[in-house]
């Protein structure tokens, strides 16, 4: 029987491979086979003594092939791309060891909860049907997960949810103090709606673009550290005295009000400005790179070190006078 079950794949192989080579000339993408979902199965997966199934025949051969009725009861789908399949249905429960890590679920629809399921580093970008409750996830991690598409249904307490891109999922309501390690380290928060503080989260490399609700003292954030953050949306309130906001993008942010003579080490290289009012002079400022586009300059205090230099000078060299006659 094993050996009939290798064979029957070298065929099907056979056969997907000619249907991908005629596939410009057929109107029909995917091959519907007239053969039971059960032998289907044996012949697409490889089942091990533990009872681990593979899929043994190549994704790019595979994508020709109406999945329709195929069951992916403990099948490894680890970093398998399913972009052009057709007819796959995956309960994430049912999937070996609960995991989906690293896969790509294009064209997927999902069936079933995810109580207890990897999704570290999945993309649901083009999947179906997708909702999740953060905390019943394994671990509470969706680190590095996209989740276009997915409906967020619960909340963040203790979830890990670092360079997780939320673009195109619904539903996120998140407050920072509650995230895993209080880090949003990388991450995307588009449609995310935030209530909470920021005190003592991690925002390096945030991308605020498309949340809201986020309202931000950058004294209060961990390491008084905003490098690469891009602030649109954010509301900032409070003193920039010792922060880092190299390569930091304010963009879209409202509130800011910069004196570049306090911020870490006196370097704004690679800042994108717009929107940022700044007082105080450059002297001794990096501001390589730096993209002063829609910045404002508060005139009345801008040159202040350079008035008070030049009433230094004038008292200087008037004194000088008089005691020269």
């Amino acid at each position: 029987m094993e050996q009939k079950i290798k064979e029957l794949r070298k065929k099907l192989e056979e056969l997907l491979e000619e249907f991908r080579k005629n596939s410009e000339n057929n109107q029909e993408l995917h091959v519907k086979l007239n053969i039971s979902p059960e032998l289907l199965e044996k012949i697409i997966f490889d089942e091990n003594e533990s009872g681990l199934k593979e899929i043994a025949i190549p994704m790019d051969l595979l994508k020709n092939l109406d999945f329709t009725g195929i069951s992916f009861k403990d099948v490894n789908i680890h970093y398998i791309d399913f972009a052009g399949t057709k007819g796959v249905v995956i309960n994430p429960e049912e999937l070996y060891g609960k995991s989906m890590y690293s896969a790509k679920l294009n064209g997927v629809t999902i069936e079933g909860s995810f109580e207890g399921v990897d999704i570290v580093n999945t993309d649901f970008t083009g999947s179906i049907g997708a909702v999740i409750n953060p905390e019943e996830l394994s671990d509470k991690n969706m680190r590095r997960a996209k989740l276009n598409g997915v409906t967020i249904e619960g909340s963040f307490e203790g979830v890990d949810i670092v360079n997780t891109d939320f673009t195109g999922s619904t539903g996120a309501v998140i407050n920072p103090q509650e995230v895993s390690d209080k880090s949003m380290y990388g991450a995307k928060l588009n449609g995310v709606t935030i209530e909470g503080s920021f005190e003592g989260v991690n925002i390096v490399n945030t991308d605020f673009t498309g949340s809201t609700g986020a309202v931000i003292n950058p004294q209060g954030i961990y390491g008084k550290n905003m490098k690469g953050a891009k602030l649109s949306g954010v509301e900032l309130v409070g003193s920039f005295e010792g922060v880092n906001i190299v390569n930091t993008d304010f963009t879209g942010s409202k509130g800011a009000v910069i004196n570049i003579q306090e911020i870490d080490d006196k370097n704004m290289s690679g800042a994108k400005m717009n929107g940022v009012t700044i007082i105080g002079s450059f002297k001794d400022v990096d501001y390589k790179d730096a993209d002063f586009t829609g910045t404002i300059f508060d005139e009345s205090k801008k040159y202040k070190d350079e008035i008070y230099e030049a009433e230094e000078e004038i008292n200087r060299l008037l004194l000088t006078l008089k005691n020269n006659n």
